[in-house]
């Protein structure tokens, strides 16, 4: 009875938690680490094209003066208890491909 019990928590909390990886990785929180990242003010940047695989998070930012960025940051989810490194941002020259192509 004890394993039938100990198997049945397991499921409902892998249920339950198995769409989290995303969710404590905040866009707003993903903004303000870019942000500092690349040395300017939160409002001045949009997130765009997020995607997460495993503990990595892949997205563009396109900045208010036109410029765009390719960024990878590491953790920020359930497998890393919500423990971020700082984000990995690489500007996208003209002809080069981005996340979203």
């Amino acid at each position: 009875m004890k394993n039938k019990y100990f198997l049945f928590v397991s499921f409902a909390a892998l249920f339950l938690f198995g769409g989290c990886a995303t969710t404590i990785l905040s866009n707003d929180r993903i903004t303000d680490e870019t942000a500092g990242a690349l040395g300017m003010l939160p409002d001045d940047i949009t997130i765009e094209n997020r995607r997460s695989e495993m503990i990595n998070t892949y997205y563009s930012v396109k900045t208010k003066d036109g410029r765009e960025f390719n960024c990878i940051i590491n953790g920020g989810n359930i497998l890393t208890l919500g423990i971020l490194n700082p984000p990995r941002c690489t500007k996208i020259r003209e002809g080069e491909k981005n996340f979203r192509q």
